[in-house]
């Protein structure tokens, strides 16, 4: 980590189906170092973070040897990753995902900046007009995004990502198409998995 703080802790959780668990922590060195060992025997995700707020997101497959590099107080955003080709995927998307919040953030300026004005209603349409081609742009991302992923773990995340608290990207009504697509998928390369399970339980509840 880049400007640790002194004494800093970082915790590893696992990704259950309904709830994380910390499954070991570790202090980080003074010129910024740390590890965790953790024994994986089949593909699943995991927290690295400092507390609720900044954290990145893991898929650790087994024999992995991932190394992270990042600034203490944005793990979200490493500057590099290596060793876990799910991990790096995510990364990407998440890259991709902070283009448009950006996007939407600076729409949102003008909006402010423009209340009150005799033209209002007008800079409102234009803005929601704006806003509505980023996010299907993103939704499209997300799309092409799944299907170059069908058989990894990152498709299931892609499937559930919000662009704003509580804003899915995808929705099961409209893009039921590609819910049920990667539920088909990994349900076939890991049918055991409690998160793929809850997939399929969802799914077979939107389509009966």
């Amino acid at each position: 980590l880049s400007a640790p703080a002194k004494g800093e802790y970082l915790f590893l959780d696992e990704l259950r189906s309904t709830e994380l668990i910390t499954i070991d922590s570790a202090v980080v060195s003074e010129d910024g170092t740390f590890s965790f060992s953790r024994r994986v025997e089949y593909p699943s995700f995991y927290l690295l973070k400092t507390d609720e707020t900044n954290f990145l997101m893991l898929l650790l497959e087994p024999g992995q040897n991932i190394e992270i590099k990042a600034f203490h107080d944005s793990l979200n955003f490493p500057s590099g990753i290596s060793g876990s080709k799910g991990t790096e995927l995510m990364n990407e998307y998440n890259k991709r995902l902070q283009k448009t919040q950006n996007q939407l953030k600076k729409l949102y300026e003008v909006y402010v900046q423009n209340l009150g004005a005799d033209q209002m209603n007008a800079v409102m349409d234009r803005l929601d007009s704006v806003a509505q081609v980023y996010l299907d742009d993103l939704n499209s991302y997300t799309k092409k995004y799944i299907d170059e992923n069908l058989n990894s773990l990152v498709s299931l995340v892609a499937l559930y990502q919000q662009v704003a608290p509580g804003e899915y990207i995808l929705h099961p009504e409209k893009d039921l198409k590609y819910f049920i697509k990667v539920d088909s998928s990994l349900s076939i390369f890991y049918p055991d998995y409690e998160p793929v399970k809850s997939l399929h339980e969802q799914v077979q509840g939107l389509v009966s």
